[in-house]
């Protein structure tokens, strides 16, 4: 693939996924950004800890 593609792709994406939109691949599967809320975790120690939120890329690959 050429590069130029390659990263028009990679630029239309990251978009997309910024704007919390689902993008689906005809056979090979679908990228969606999943949001986790803040939330309390309780460190080695025993201290509460403030754990910020956070969004990450989920792929679910398409069944064949």
């Amino acid at each position: 693939m050429d590069d130029n593609i390659r990263e028009a792709l990679i630029a239309v994406f990251r978009e997309e996924l910024i704007k919390k939109k689902t993008i689906e691949v005809d056979d090979l599967g679908t990228f969606k950004t999943v949001h986790i809320k803040q939330y309390q975790k309780q460190d080695p120690s025993g201290d509460l800890v403030l754990m910020p939120p956070k969004d990450y890329i989920l792929f679910t690959p398409q069944n064949k």
